[in-house]
């Protein structure tokens, strides 16, 4: 039996397919950087926007007028000034781990550099990894306390006066050099004098007496003497060396303080993160922006700005209640359009 086709029957209209959207985790914006010079193009996610220099890239890495981007191509690479691009790179090698088969990085020259720009950036995370990681690693007494200056590290110091204080010999030269490292001639001979007498008062003396072939002492010979420890806590070391240990401590816990971030630059950080869909900072910034939101009509512009849609209702809420009528400034904040509806809600 034949069928007859209706051509008057409706066809079903075809499924658009779904738009793709982006990858919360793995579709990584890029930044250019130049250092001394040579471009280097990293993803946004390897940069702690909440540090210096990294938290000005956010405002010159945003759109502003027709003028370039800063940070976007080779040809307008953002400047890190006073950097080396030797330690930048080792720092990258610990910050974005780009390599699958890559072994733990074994360097000490890595991780020096890491520590070196990690102190300079206040980025506290890679700082706190590399003085682990050195930690284990062997140093003369004059390279801990040569470090322990350099990148604020107490311990190290601690560590270096220690060596010197219990070795054998006496101070050389060099190790005098090392010992005074970063010092002014005044600092450097209390230090010295300092470990000397914690040297002679942490020696301990075992007489041996010179025989004579029957085996007993010759009276006409003098004694040797042999040194058998030289014992010098570490508890005294800090004591000792109090002043210089505890400036390096102050710096330790001062640099491990949270950064307190201005309104303007949450707002900057909003903005980039939005734009580029960085979520984690953006997550930051809508966190840390109530606290320094003065009044519930900025709150509720920067809520329409940026799409905050669980700051929307509160805000209008708190506007609606208020007694006070709109102001410019409110209106600037949310704009004319918005302020009718407030009035009828």
């Amino acid at each position: 039996m034949t069928h007859m086709v209706d051509n008057n029957e409706p066809l079903s209209a075809p499924v658009e397919p779904l738009k793709p959207i982006r990858n919360s985790k793995f579709y990584m914006d890029c930044i250019t950087l130049q250092v001394e010079n040579e471009l280097f193009k990293i993803p946004l996610r390897c940069i702690s926007f909440n540090t210096e220099p990294f938290r000005t890239l956010a405002s010159r890495s945003l759109p502003s007028g027709d003028s370039p981007v800063e940070g976007e191509s080779d040809e307008d690479p953002i400047v890190l000034p006073d950097t080396s691009k030797v330690d930048f790179e080792r720092l990258l090698e610990v910050i974005c781990d780009l390599d699958l088969k890559r072994q733990k990085i074994k360097s000490k020259h890595v991780w020096i550099s890491a520590l070196k720009l990690s102190t300079k950036w206040r980025l506290l995370d890679v700082r706190r990894m590399a003085i682990e990681v050195l930690s284990e690693m062997k140093f003369t007494p004059g390279q801990f306390i040569q470090y322990g200056r350099d990148y604020k590290v107490a311990q190290w110091l601690v560590q270096g006066y220690h060596g010197f204080a219990r070795q054998e010999s006496p101070l050389g030269p060099l190790e005098s050099q090392e010992v005074t490292y970063g010092l002014s001639a005044a600092e450097g001979l209390d230090c010295i004098l300092k470990l000397a007498a914690l040297r002679e008062n942490g020696l301990t003396r075992t007489p041996r007496p010179s025989s004579t072939p029957s085996g007993k002492s010759s009276a006409a010979q003098p004694s040797e003497v042999t040194v058998k420890t030289i014992t010098v806590k570490m508890e005294t070391i800090r004591a000792v060396f109090k002043h210089e240990v505890d400036e390096l401590s102050t710096f330790e816990k001062g640099i491990d303080r949270p950064v307190s971030l201005t309104l303007d630059e949450w707002l900057a950080f909003l903005k980039l993160s939005s734009l580029r869909e960085m979520d984690s900072i953006r997550n930051d910034a809508i966190t840390n922006l109530p606290a320094l939101l003065m009044n519930p009509a900025q709150k509720l512009g920067v809520a329409i700005d940026y799409n905050i849609e669980f700051w929307l209702v509160p805000a209008m809420q708190e506007l609606v209640q208020r007694e006070a009528p709109l102001s410019v400034a409110d209106l600037e904040y949310i704009g004319i359009e918005c302020a009718p509806r407030l009035r009828v809600s």
